[in-house]
């Protein structure tokens, strides 16, 4: 995206940022501190504003600049919704850990199959984003052998 638009998008006026995002991304210069870069400011904006970020309000503005730097989703034939849909499943787990809400249910095929919708979607964002990040995930998740670990039954 800053290839695009200059190393300083989050201030460039052509996006047409809402309020929130503009005062997350005042809050994340407040934390990079005085003499902050764009890098520093780019990692203290929050889940929440990367989120959101792909919504339908930036369809027209925002959205071309970061398809331009996904092209599998155009070789795929998928689009904004897609990518969007899979971060969405990646927010809401993100939201149940911090919130220690479980995920272990008493249906282990209700489970399996949420778990599965999980971690593909992480898996998909992850390989969209950087290929060898996602490589680096695979190979150092402990995920798969907590999973194979559950009991069939749960008490």
């Amino acid at each position: 995206m800053s290839a695009a638009r200059g190393s300083h998008w989050f201030d460039d006026d052509y996006l047409q940022f809402y309020w929130t995002v503009q005062k997350a991304v005042a809050t994340a210069k407040r934390r990079a501190g005085s003499r902050y870069s764009p890098g520093k400011v780019i990692a203290e904006l929050t889940f929440d504003t990367w989120r959101f970020l792909l919504a339908r309000r930036y369809k027209t503005t925002l959205w071309p600049i970061v398809f331009r730097g996904l092209p599998d989703l155009a070789a795929e034939g998928r689009g904004q919704e897609d990518f969007e849909g899979q971060v969405a499943v990646i927010y809401g787990l993100r939201n149940r850990c911090a919130h220690h809400e479980p995920s272990v249910k008493s249906d282990p095929l209700a489970e399996t199959a949420q778990l599965d919708t999980f971690d593909s979607a992480l898996s998909q964002v992850a390989r969209r984003i950087d290929s060898d990040a996602a490589l680096w995930i695979d190979k150092n998740s402990r995920i798969p052998a907590l999973r194979s670990n559950r009991p069939n039954s749960l008490i």
